[in-house]
């Protein structure tokens, strides 16, 4: 609905970036937690089998998504052999998910797969980033070592910001689409889940049912609060946007916050978003990612009435990416 936003007047949906931020932090979260102690040490060929097993899922959808968006885009429309090869330079680097390292054209074709080309880059330092984790927290006073850790992780990540706006770089490149400098959100997910994953807090939750689902519910709502404060208030504080933005570590402390908070499914809230027809739309989620720039560029020019545009991209992106998932799933069954 966001890419659709010049037809509508809605500010939440033009922040994106919160969305971006809250699927990296959730995917070092939810690696830490499914992968930890599992990587003790690794070679070259662990990275690239870790890293391949998660782009096959993605990548056929993705060469077609291409195919379709290189339609749009003029191929016969270049009259000089410099814009051609330059055409070709974007296809290749499309095709290899690298376009988001060069500080141009990494919003070429199907837009929104830049983040795919960041998501390979954070694939591949999981396990030596799991490795590093696992190696401290078996050593001593390692939840403090840790903390410290991620702390030093989140000063970085003011480092970078101030730099950059310091010295007025190029802020959409450095501290939004450049795949190392997502390292910050990542790791710090990664860290925290350490604390969240150890078995005697779950025991404690879970089998001696401490909290009751009122006293989680309103964790959850103070976080989400908190989430508010950090989105809508934070640059009313002197200096703020010099170390905070939002297209690189506004969200972190939030989003992890929540993540710690929703982790447990205590509240009504998270009971709310266990509801079988939300969990199938996260199922989708990849799918709907990948097509809906194409589906918005095909309908943008066929669609008269532009008001019902929204509306309209959302549901016909939910029935193409559920055919999709679908038809993958066959596939699984019949092999």
């Amino acid at each position: 609905m966001h890419h659709s936003f010049k037809y509508n007047n809605l500010l939440l949906l033009k922040k994106t970036a919160l969305g971006v931020s809250a699927f990296i932090v959730l995917s070092g979260f939810l690696n830490g937690y499914i992968y930890k102690n599992k990587y003790s040490k690794f070679n070259f060929k662990d990275l690239v089998t870790f890293t391949w097993k998660r782009i096959k899922k993605f990548y056929p959808l993705h060469i077609l998504m291409l195919l379709i968006t290189i339609s749009y885009s003029g191929l016969f429309n270049y009259n000089s052999t410099i814009s051609f090869i330059n055409f070709t330079k974007r296809i290749i680097k499309n095709i290899f998910l690298i376009q988001s390292w060069w500080p141009y054209d990494y919003f070429s074709f199907n837009g929104v797969t830049w983040y795919l080309s960041v998501y390979m880059f954070l694939t591949f330092i999981t396990i030596p980033l799991l490795w590093l984790v696992n190696k401290i927290d078996k050593s001593k006073f390692s939840k403090l070592k840790l903390f410290i850790l991620a702390i030093i992780n989140l000063l970085g990540s003011f480092i970078v910001v101030y730099y950059v706006t310091k010295n007025n770089l190029n802020k959409e490149f450095l501290i939004y689409v450049f795949p190392p400098v997502r390292i910050f959100e990542y790791f710090i997910s990664m860290i925290f889940d350490t604390f969240f994953s150890n078995k005697i807090i779950q025991k404690q939750i879970f089998e001696k049912k401490i909290v009751e689902n009122i006293i989680f519910t309103i964790l959850e709502l103070i976080s989400i609060f908190i989430l508010y404060e950090f989105e809508f208030k934070l640059y009313s504080l002197s200096n703020a946007s010099m170390i905070f933005s939002n297209r690189l570590n506004q969200y972190i402390i939030p989003i992890v916050i929540i993540l710690c908070v929703f982790i447990f499914q205590k509240g009504y809230i998270s009971k709310i978003l266990s509801f079988n027809p939300l969990v199938y739309l996260g199922k989708i989620s990849l799918y709907m990612y990948m097509i809906h720039q194409p589906l918005i560029k095909f309908m943008g020019s066929n669609v008269i009435h532009y008001r019902y545009l929204c509306l309209w991209m959302l549901i016909m992106t939910i029935i193409i990416s559920s055919i999709i998932f679908k038809y993958k799933n066959i596939k699984k069954l019949n092999k």
